[in-house]
């Protein structure tokens, strides 16, 4: 039997490490299996996947890896052999606004063409019984949970050498810089723990996504945070390093960003801890975890352009060394 399988985009990534352990499965099985995709990163360019303009049908079964609108949905609608959709899941666009508008709009293409899909597909296989609901809403009559393939021994690495054992408490996250990942809130609660537990802890946000908008702001509210030294943002590593950094001390991998003004003391010692966490869908009425002071106006203003994207807002009261008092924040 011959089952192809098509993806939007060919990347390091869940839905890539999945595509490539499958079409290993496959291939055991006796079965011939390729990789089209619309695009190919170059990272992965030595994989073996292919351009989906260069399949030239003869498939028994196509199998469709859903997690973003995509031509390559198009593409495979527009074909006559069997269809099995493999739905890894769509983060809501709400997430995106304002951050990644393209990532938000192709969401919404996605749920568009997943619906269209549930019509023309013989099975659909959600890698979770969460994503299986969205196929049931979509109109797939046939529906399955496979859960994410993972190769167990890819964890079984050493640890790297070169970088040096601390004593120091290391937190570490592993995921894209995304903003519903919500790792500023992970910051939050980390500027917390320093504060009232461990202050020589350390934090590792180990992901891609270090240029983005959010990633861009979220350096920049560390910055603020007076965390420099504390929190590491390396970017996206090779599978076998996450294991090895958990034992290392972290280092700063970007130049802090000049604010051409300067922190006052209170914006390391105003780390408090948050008495409200009622939160509303848009309202946020926790108190601002971090406070910045600076007598110039310009500079004041653009901390705070800053901060409000991740629900702080930055108090100043010009010609003061002290931060305003009782400072809300709020978000969208």
């Amino acid at each position: 039997m011959i089952v192809h399988q098509f993806l939007p985009t060919f990347e390091r990534g869940a839905v890539g490490a999945h595509a490539l352990l499958a079409r290993a499965v496959l291939r055991t099985a006796g079965h011939d299996s390729e990789i089209y995709a619309a695009e190919v990163h170059p990272s992965v360019a030595g994989e073996g996947a292919r351009l989906l303009r260069q399949y030239r049908g003869g498939a028994d079964t196509l199998v469709y890896q859903m997690a973003i609108g995509s031509v390559t949905a198009d593409a495979v609608l527009a074909r006559r052999e069997p269809l099995v959709v493999n739905h890894h899941n769509m983060t809501p666009a709400r997430y995106f606004a304002g951050w990644e508008p393209v990532a938000a709009q192709g969401v919404a293409w996605g749920l568009g063409q997943l619906r269209e899909l549930a019509a023309r597909a013989a099975l659909g296989v959600a890698v979770s019984h969460f994503n299986e609901a969205d196929l049931i809403d979509a109109g797939f009559a046939r529906t399955t949970v496979v859960p994410y393939l993972l190769d167990l021994r890819s964890l079984d690495v050493t640890a790297d050498p070169s970088i040096a054992r601390t004593d120091a408490t290391t937190w570490l996250f592993v995921g894209r810089l995304a903003p519903n990942k919500a790792q500023h809130d992970l910051v939050k609660a980390f500027a917390a723990y320093r504060r009232f537990h461990d202050p020589t802890a350390r934090l590792a946000l180990v992901g891609g996504g270090v240029d983005s908008a959010y990633g861009r702001t979220l350096d920049r509210f560390v910055h603020a945070l007076g965390l420099d030294d504390a929190i590491s943002m390396p970017g996206a590593v090779s599978p076998p390093q996450p294991r090895g950094r958990t034992t290392g001390r972290p280092t700063r991998s970007w130049s802090p960003v000049s604010t051409r003004g300067s922190v006052c003391r209170w914006s390391r010692r105003c780390i408090t801890a948050c008495r409200s966490w009622h939160t509303r869908r848009r309202r946020c009425r926790r108190r601002c975890p971090a406070r910045a002071c600076c007598s110039k106006k310009r500079t004041r203003a653009r901390w705070r352009r800053r901060c409000t994207a991740l629900s702080v807002t930055v108090h100043c009261v010009p010609g003061s060394s002290r931060p305003a008092p009782g400072g809300r924040a709020t978000s969208t």
